[in-house]
């Protein structure tokens, strides 16, 4: 099998079951951002400010806050560029930043922004910072549009790398199509290229599970690290869900000539975190999906029942 053009996951596996727990917000993110920004940006409170401001916006374009940056030591054409970038980063705003000649200004300013955050929203203003120079957009699922820089993707990903060095229709059009994978996910992988962090894992457990797949097809070995911890942190009502989706996901790339190691021990920690979950695994409405060699391997690190399983 190629490992660059994986199955799907989900095909052929037990249905995802709802839950709420996780809830993955970039826009609650962002908004972290703001408020993080906005207690560094000096203020004159003795004179009248009537600078424009900007409110930094989510994956949706809608604002996150009534809140916003005021945009001291911007020119005109800077403080526009910037408004227009926060509030709904498409291929055309990123033109229209371009064609108003104040890219130095609003990339210094981001920086100097950056300078004062903590290395979560460093990541998510590091991906504000990267799609100024966006080349490529990424279709996802429901033909939405994430943009993306050729070189940061060419350097991140062998992948990719193989893509647009050839006459491919991606090189073509500059458009890389995702849409077997959760939209959501796309955009952490590709802050994770560009900054090498992704968000703390407050979403849905299947985004993260999408976000293993997505390090496996495009050769991310840091990304799946990073999935890795997660599951290692995890410690809620959705832990069994997204170790078992997992441990599931964990068979069909044990043989991974590239990653199979990782998998390896993203396996091990499933059957590990599972071990302390025995009496609410047997309830659990997946278990019926695990096979023998699953529950066995699950069993052994069961101290009550490591010896039975050992003696067998």
């Amino acid at each position: 099998m190629n490992p660059l053009r994986q199955p799907n996951f989900h095909q052929g596996f037990p249905p995802v079951i709802p839950a709420q727990t996780y809830n993955f917000d970039f826009a609650q993110h962002q908004q972290h951002v703001l408020d993080s920004t906005a207690r560094h940006i000096p203020t004159n409170s003795n004179a009248r400010d009537e600078s424009p401001t900007a409110v930094i916006s989510g994956t949706s374009g809608e604002s996150t806050s009534k809140k916003a940056i005021p945009l001291q030591g911007l020119s005109a054409e800077a403080k526009a560029s910037f408004q227009a970038l926060t509030e709904l980063p498409t291929r055309a705003t990123i033109n229209q930043v371009r064609t108003q000649n104040a890219l130095k200004d609003v990339v210094n300013f981001i920086e100097k922004l950056e300078a004062k955050l903590d290395a979560t929203n460093k990541a998510l203003l590091k991906y504000e910072r990267a799609i100024l120079n966006s080349d490529v957009t990424i279709e996802v699922e429901g033909g939405r549009e994430i943009l993306a820089n050729r070189d940061v993707l060419q350097e991140k990903s062998d992948h990719f790398r193989a893509m647009f060095s050839h006459q491919m229709s991606e090189t073509m059009t500059s458009t890389v199509k995702i849409h077997d994978a959760d939209p959501e996910a796309v955009k952490l992988m590709l802050i994770h290229m560009i900054s090498g962090r992704v968000p703390p894992p407050n979403s849905h457990y299947t985004v993260i599970v999408s976000m293993a797949e997505l390090a496996n097809r495009f050769a991310l070995p840091d990304l799946l690290k990073s999935v890795s911890q997660f599951v290692e942190r995890s410690d809620c009502e959705q832990t069994t869900d997204l170790t078992i989706h997992l441990l599931k996901s964990c068979q069909l790339y044990l043989e991974h000539e590239y990653l199979g190691s990782l998998w390896q021990q993203i396996y091990d920690l499933c059957c590990l975190r599972l071990a302390a979950r025995v009496p609410e695994l047997r309830r659990h409405p997946l278990f019926p999906a695990l096979t023998l060699r699953e529950l066995v391997d699950v069993l052994k690190l069961v101290p009550e029942c490591a010896k039975e399983v050992h003696s067998r």
